[in-house]
């Protein structure tokens, strides 16, 4: 992953440096969604979980959600001091010192990073030996790794039916977050306070990714994602049904898990087919998924412009929430790959 790593920090700091300068929208989407999106996904998103999944087998998802929390922690730390030096400066320098920032200050740190813990004598997990790989307490024992290639693995049901919870739950999240702001307008709320309960919930993110990563690695995956996909269908009942500030508390305290659920998500993708061909596998589900970020928003949007309420988008955030639920209980350990080929 290092040089994946490598060309994304450069191909990110060159684009906010050419995003100082556009000057019309169409520039505007070339280059942050042609440069600046396209390479921070694919090497300081993908190739982080990669690193995760090679580097850990029993604590994977906490190692996963380490990663993704620390997501909301740069939002945290950083925010404030882009803030001030747009204020200060204006965004264009600051897009452009964003640029130099990626370059100067991720480049030595993308030089630590090592393929394997194999390529340096290591084993996984920071153990000495081979044998003390335990599941937890409970579960089977494994008595070896076992690797999917992505033809194994597209012929597992475990794989469409993660894909497609994996799915459905981009066109969820995406849809509400788009739409956070105007959602709790349309419920009574000003848009000041609709901030804060915005806030609310992207620092409420940290924790709960870090707790599930700790449980992750303790329970079963899918059975735990489904229980979370439930507390999320509640969420929206509450949502729709109850019209009151501490509705939209309880319901920013359980639409929490749909996005908290995310290291557990790609952890049970290691789990289940292996650390050597973990980027492919993913990068397919991801494919597939992610034009739920695409779908959901402009569907929202859509039924909010034809009835001008929201009320058919939360409803069927809760149905969609229950088939998710559902996908996930179906997700069971895929049987070794010399089986299914």
């Amino acid at each position: 992953p290092r040089p994946l790593i490598i060309l994304a920090l450069f191909m990110t700091g060159v684009g906010h440096m050419l995003l100082s300068g556009v000057s019309s929208y169409v520039m505007l989407l070339i280059v942050y969604m042609g440069v600046v999106s396209l390479s921070f996904h694919a090497g300081l998103m993908d190739a982080p979980m990669l690193i995760a999944n090679t580097w850990f087998i029993r604590k994977r998802t906490m190692a996963m959600a380490l990663i993704s929390g620390s997501i909301g922690i740069g939002g945290v730390i950083f925010t404030p001091l882009l803030s001030a030096a747009v204020h200060a400066y204006g965004w264009r320098q600051a897009a452009f010192g964003c640029g130099i920032a990626f370059i100067v200050i991720g480049m030595p740190l993308a030089l630590l990073v090592r393929r394997s813990p194999e390529s340096m004598g290591l084993l996984p997990d920071g153990d000495l030996t081979v044998n003390v790989h335990r599941a937890p307490v409970g579960q089977p024992q494994p008595r070896e790794e076992v690797n999917f290639t992505l033809a194994q693995a597209l012929r597992t049901s475990s794989f469409w039916f993660l894909t497609s919870a994996t799915a459905i739950r981009v066109i969820i999240l995406s849809a509400i977050n788009v739409h956070y702001v105007a959602l709790m307008v349309w419920k009574g709320v000003s848009e000041q306070r609709a901030a804060v309960f915005l806030a609310t919930q992207a620092f409420m993110a940290v924790p709960s990714h870090l707790l599930f990563g700790w449980i992750g690695d303790r329970l079963n995956k899918p059975k735990l994602m489904g229980t979370c996909m439930l507390f999320a269908t509640i969420s929206m009942f509450v949502l729709a049904r109850v019209h009151a500030e501490w509705a939209i508390l309880i319901f920013v305290a359980l639409f929490s898990v749909v996005e908290s659920t995310f290291p557990v998500n790609w952890s049970t993708v290691g789990e289940y087919f292996g650390r050597k061909h973990f980027a492919k596998i993913r990068g397919s589900m991801s494919f597939v998924s992610t034009w739920g970020s695409v779908i959901g928003p402009v569907l929202a949007g859509a039924i909010y412009d034809r009835t001008r309420s929201y009320e058919i988008m939360i409803w069927s955030c809760a149905v969609l929430l229950l088939v998710t639920s559902v996908l996930y209980a179906l997700v069971k350990k895929p049987l070794p790959p010399a089986t299914v080929s």
